[in-house]
């Protein structure tokens, strides 16, 4: 973070286009070139393994932001028809590998920079209507362990030993902590054993269990 404040927004504004067009041949890559892991296609290995879709976490809003700055405010339909092709082109590949975390994140980092131009309430509204509408055919389409991740995360108390262990752990760590937190390293759920290791490294659960 220290290192990428030293540069000014303007040099992000002039590298988003190629760090975003970079990511999209990478995400393409990761279809022929990529390493399966689980069932799920998302890395590429050069040396080192890594997910193309972490770089565009960086790249959407940069770019996104670019372009609607360069345009007229508030936003026209095209400007806005552009704008979602930047957005749900990538976010369709990730979906793809599949990795629906991830697209989902992408796809809301692109969209807040949308909606916070100045985009009007009606094209607002009919967003919302529509992917409301879409829910069901997106729920037919994603994969059966990515639909019980979703009720998992809705209701854990249904399988509070198995598929909602993690989340309900989680949530008595993060409600432990309280207001200022239990003392550096003294979260009772982590020390405990409770929370998962590989849940441990989740800076939110960490933060607030041990500092409030």
């Amino acid at each position: 973070m220290i290192l990428a404040a030293q540069f000014s927004p303007l040099f992000y504004s002039r590298i988003s286009p190629w760090l975003y067009a970079i990511c999209l041949i990478l995400l393409i890559a990761v279809f022929f070139f990529g390493e399966t892991r689980n069932n799920a296609t998302r890395w590429i290995d050069i040396g080192i393994s890594f997910q193309p879709s972490e770089l565009l976490k960086i790249a959407m809003p940069l770019v996104v932001a670019r372009y609607i700055a360069s345009g007229s405010i508030p936003l026209n339909n095209t400007n806005i028809v552009v704008s979602l092709v930047l957005v749900l082109l990538p976010t369709a590949l990730i979906f793809k590998q599949p990795d629906l975390g991830t697209s989902v994140l992408i796809a809301f980092s692109g969209l807040v920079i949308i909606f916070l131009s100045g985009i009007k309430k009606r094209y607002l509204f009919s967003a919302i209507i529509l992917f409301l509408g879409c829910l069901p055919f997106i729920w037919k389409t994603i994969h059966p362990f990515q639909q019980q991740r979703v009720l998992t995360f809705l209701d854990p108390e249904k399988d509070p030993l198995g598929a909602g262990y993690h989340i309900i752990q989680s949530k008595i760590a993060i409600g432990s902590g309280g207001l200022f937190g239990k003392g550096w390293l003294n979260g009772t759920q982590g020390q405990l054993d409770f929370l998962p290791k590989e849940q441990r490294i989740l800076f939110f659960q960490f933060w607030q269990k041990n500092l409030g």
